[in-house]
């Protein structure tokens, strides 16, 4: 009889770590690698860059390094996402400050894909699209409680 609750202790245990701490655990790892992204690519999203005056030499390498890292910032925005959306029971995790607030990560997933649809900001839009870049990190920082 005793192992027997043993096993279903045992059982249920592992059921609460794959529903709801894996989950949670995965949340804080995707918000590290934000923090890491927007340090990393500051100065791809801050300087503003004219592709066609790129020589040719260049220019495929310097498209495909664009494009990996809207395609980075677009994967950390959709998994923060859906951290939102797939733990049960996220408003009682939220409550007790377990996981940050759901409003708070929908609109910093919305500020990141924001984001990667700047990278480059466009010459033609000067300070105005470094300085829009520039808000959208912060308001990611800020929402996400990410120390600067």
């Amino acid at each position: 009889m005793t192992a027997f609750f043993g096993v279903v202790v045992l059982v249920l245990g592992q059921i609460f770590v794959t529903l709801f701490l894996e989950r949670i655990k995965l949340q804080a790892r995707t918000v590290e690698e934000i923090a890491e992204a927007l340090v990393m690519y500051a100065r791809d999203y801050t300087g503003p860059m004219n592709l066609s005056e790129v020589d040719e030499k260049h220019r495929e390498a310097v498209r495909q390094k664009l494009l990996e890292i809207q395609t980075v910032l677009r994967r950390l925005a959709a998994r923060l996402r859906a951290s939102a959306q797939t733990l049960w029971l996220y408003r009682v995790f939220e409550t007790v400050k377990l996981v940050l607030p759901k409003a708070d990560v929908i609109k910093a997933s919305a500020e990141l894909i924001g984001l990667s649809n700047s990278v480059p900001p466009d010459v033609r839009q000067g300070f105005d699209g470094i300085q829009v870049a520039l808000e959208s990190a912060k308001t990611v920082r800020r929402l996400l409680r990410i120390q600067n």
